[in-house]
């Protein structure tokens, strides 16, 4: 099937309007040629995916399995096309509408708020709950410097671009580490090193490494010192300068550190 892009002038549309489309985002079906009247808003790219099926359900769990189908049928998005924010609304909103209302409702579940994203952290819980539009906001478009990694569908794809490895055996062995659970993925992803692949894989890499034989590196406490270890060094020193060696000298010393700081308190 052809990938299609929204036209700029209805992307925009979509945005201004989310409050006054509100109730559409619970529809069972997609609704744009209604909201459009049959008017043309989408134009055709040059490339073609085949006809994919993600796992529907609000469960994280699905995210590993629904990124690797999402990146291979999207294996050959450059990183310019992957930023263009009309692909993934019209995505989001036509080709894969039905799991997007399955994984990012926008339906009130309790009297405080809205959905409770399982990856957001207490700030972006916080903020939703004060606009309850946030959840479309953020996962139907982009919306912020983090969007490659909130947006319902360009999340799947970014995780399995940026951790695909054809050099192992298994090539999704560091997505599966990666997406081990939300918080890690989050706190990984939503740091400005994340952007520089070997950086990020080297860090899975270690944190896989160890984890075979101590778990605790996959505890939220140990893994979250570590990533603000690496930060803080970020700080100081150029990490896009560091070839590999370096940077798993950095992630090692901050796995020692962490270690040493917990066994002490």
């Amino acid at each position: 099937m052809t990938i299609h892009y929204l036209r700029e002038a209805h992307l925009s549309l979509l945005k201004t309007g989310i409050e006054a489309n509100f109730p559409r985002y619970q529809a069972q079906s997609p609704w744009l040629d209604d909201l459009f009247g049959g008017e043309s808003y989408s134009l055709p790219s040059n490339f073609l995916m085949p006809e994919v099926k993600l796992q529907l359900g609000k469960e994280a769990h699905n995210d590993l399995h629904n990124s690797k189908i999402v990146h291979q049928a999207f294996r050959n998005l450059t990183l310019t096309e992957a930023s263009n924010e009309q692909l993934w609304a019209y995505l989001a909103h036509v080709t894969f509408w039905e799991y997007m209302i399955s994984r990012w409702p926008a339906v009130a579940h309790d009297e405080q708020g809205f959905d409770d994203d399982s990856d957001d952290d207490e700030e972006s819980k916080t903020n939703r709950k004060k606009d309850p539009f946030t959840v479309v906001r953020n996962r139907y478009f982009f919306n912020g410097g983090r969007s490659l990694v909130r947006h319902g569908i360009a999340r799947l794809w970014w995780y399995g671009f940026a951790t695909y490895d054809p050099n192992r055996g298994n090539p999704y062995e560091l997505t599966e580490v990666l997406l081990k659970n939300q918080d890690l993925a989050q706190n990984l992803m939503e740091r400005s090193f994340s952007r520089n692949i070997m950086i990020l894989r080297t860090i899975l890499s270690l944190l896989h490494k160890e984890g075979q034989s101590d778990d605790r590196w996959f505890q939220r406490k140990y893994y979250r010192e570590v990533i603000k270890h690496i930060n803080h060094t970020g700080g100081v020193t150029v990490l896009d300068a560091l070839d590999v060696p370096d940077i798993e000298t950095v992630v090692k010393n901050g796995m020692e550190s962490v270690a040493l700081s917990f066994t002490e308190g």
